[in-house]
């Protein structure tokens, strides 16, 4: 099998895709005028594991790139990463299963581990452009959030960073961030994004991992659209961030709001029953269990897309990239019917903003 640190594998495929119909003595000849010197008889067995390979053909003693099986393998990665129709687990399956007929298992799921990488990657970008530019363009969010708080010179604990919109603004004004989230793709991101900022370090992490910080130590907590009412054991994930909090602390939440736009159009094209409700109340009686003080509101924020397309990728990412949902042409059609007949590009958005204080005794 192909032994992908072979440098030599690689060079000739590079050959054979700047000039087709190649002999084996055309290929050595190119290959010693990049500087390599391989013998002509390793060149001719290379090529001879790569048409075993099935990744070039071989007529009358000339070699060229197999066209036909790149082309499906490009055409492949190209639709699973412009259009995210393929759950993540389904995806790495098809890749792994398809580069077993070419390399040695551990080779194929190095290659895909990579490729995968890379779709995360592109994913990450796109979200953080859609959060940065499209999201509540007015800034009644972060309004909401610095009225409420005083984060001056504060010790801050930022739980689902995200791709950092919050983490940005936080960091100029507090002390430090401790930004964390549970998606490793996202940190590595952010804490590229963020290499040059000081006060802010970035971890992945979950409630069972954040135990391990130092008790009573942070002077605010903001939970932010991590979905708190979807958490089985609400209770230990309020107790978590109680215990990380100094005394007379503040806890800040971001919740969705059942009844906004964006969720009215998540279920137009995947309807189910909703039990946000009935989270969101199993989580307020835990905060009320727990803090003597508990504030609550309702903010309407919206998104402002460029463009149809720009708009429908991002459903497409909340409900195939996050939620494994199989994207139709139904779906798009639906959705550019809702938008026409609104006439907007313009998607509301409404979160509950809650706000806990520790007490201080």
């Amino acid at each position: 099998m192909i032994d992908l640190r072979n440098k030599l594998y690689s060079e000739i495929a590079r050959v054979l895709a700047e000039k087709e119909l190649l002999s084996a003595k055309d290929v050595h000849v190119f290959l010693k005028g990049r500087g390599l010197k391989p013998s002509y008889q390793y060149v001719h067995k290379c090529l001879k594991v790569l048409e075993k390979q099935g990744l070039v053909w071989c007529r009358k003693g000339k070699y060229s790139l197999n066209g036909e099986y790149l082309k499906q393998w490009r055409d492949f990665l190209v639709k699973a990463s412009n259009t995210y129709n393929l759950d993540q687990n389904v995806f790495v399956e098809s890749i792994t299963g398809s580069l077993l007929k070419l390399f040695k298992k551990e080779e194929a799921e190095e290659i895909t581990k990579g490729i995968v990488k890379e779709l995360n990657k592109k994913v990450v970008g796109k979200l953080d452009r859609w959060y940065c530019d499209f999201y509540d363009v007015e800034g009644v969010e972060l309004k909401t959030i610095f009225s409420e708080t005083d984060f001056k010179g504060k010790s801050v604990l930022e739980i689902g960073c995200g791709t950092g919109r919050v983490t940005r603004e936080l960091a100029k004004v507090a002390r430090e961030v401790i930004a964390v989230d549970h998606n490793k793709d996202v940190i590595a991101y952010d804490q590229e994004k963020f290499r040059v900022v000081k006060n802010v370090k970035f971890e992945v992490a979950n409630f069972d991992s954040l135990k391990s910080l130092k008790k009573e130590y942070f002077d605010i907590v903001l939970c932010g659209w991590i979905g708190l009412h979807h958490t089985e054991e609400v209770e230990k994930a309020v107790n978590v961030m109680y215990s990380l909090l100094k005394k007379g602390g503040m806890l800040l939440i971001l919740e969705a709001y059942p009844d906004s736009e964006y969720v009215k159009v998540l279920n137009l094209l995947k309807p189910k029953k909703s039990t946000i409700k009935e989270g969101q109340e199993r989580l307020r009686s835990a905060l009320y269990k727990k803090f003597n003080d508990l504030k609550e509101k309702i903010v309407s924020t919206r998104y402002v897309f460029p463009s149809f397309e720009e708009l429908e990728e991002k459903f497409k990412i909340e409900l195939v990239y996050e939620e494994g949902y199989e994207w139709r042409e139904a779906d798009s059609a639906r959705l550019k019917q809702y938008v026409d007949k609104k006439e907007s590009l313009e998607i509301g958005e409404v979160f509950i903003f809650v706000k806990c204080e520790k007490s201080s005794k």
